[in-house]
């Protein structure tokens, strides 16, 4: 059985919370704080048989804060999200005590739709000299601030050293970086 068939026999709607970007999920809010554009807040749509499709239940203009990363960026959205779809208008079957008999959902426009790229460990690599220069003198034709938050965790902000051994920038205040096997160490220590 298909995965629409089995979508269409479920007795009650699937819905999701995401990043409502210029891209869609699933590396919204990492795209979001690495590319430097902002959102447009967060909607809560009915899933339906295709990929991040089906019309909008809720939606909420929100803003990435200066230090936020992906991960509290997603946090907060989720908790302003899911409080957003407990008091939206659902189906009667999931809400018959609201009396929401007849609702109907705005469909997404899809002449709006664009997407992010699949993020992977490459993502987040840097040449060496680049990061060096970067933590030597804060100057770099990328913002590594901004892909250090967005790609905090996973994959991470890393370089091979001109050893060939890789190290990957574990913060930024204060400034630690690690090589691989090692503990976590200041910068200039390393």
């Amino acid at each position: 059985m298909s995965a629409p068939s089995r979508l269409k026999r479920l007795r009650y709607a699937l819905y999701r919370l995401y990043y409502r970007l210029k891209y869609f999920p699933f590396t919204g809010e990492q795209a979001a704080i690495r590319e430097t554009r902002p959102g447009r807040g967060f909607v809560v749509i009915q899933l339906d048989a295709l990929m991040d499709h089906g019309p909008i239940v809720a939606q909420q203009k929100d803003v990435i804060l200066p230090n936020d990363t992906w991960i509290t960026l997603g946090n907060r959205l989720f908790e302003k999200g899911a409080k957003l779809f407990l008091t939206s208008p659902l189906p009667p079957l999931l809400n018959q005590e609201r009396g929401t008999e007849g609702v109907r959902y705005k469909p997404q426009n899809e002449a709006e739709a664009s997407f992010t790229q699949k993020i992977t460990r490459q993502s987040g690599f840097i040449e060496f000299e680049k990061l060096k220069n970067y933590l030597d003198l804060g100057i770099c034709e990328l913002d590594i601030a901004r892909m250090h938050r967005a790609f905090v965790g996973w994959p991470g902000i890393w370089s091979i050293d001109p050893s060939g051994k890789r190290v990957k920038l574990v913060s930024l205040s204060p400034v630690l970086v690690q090589y691989a096997g090692k503990e976590p160490q200041p910068w200039r220590d390393s």
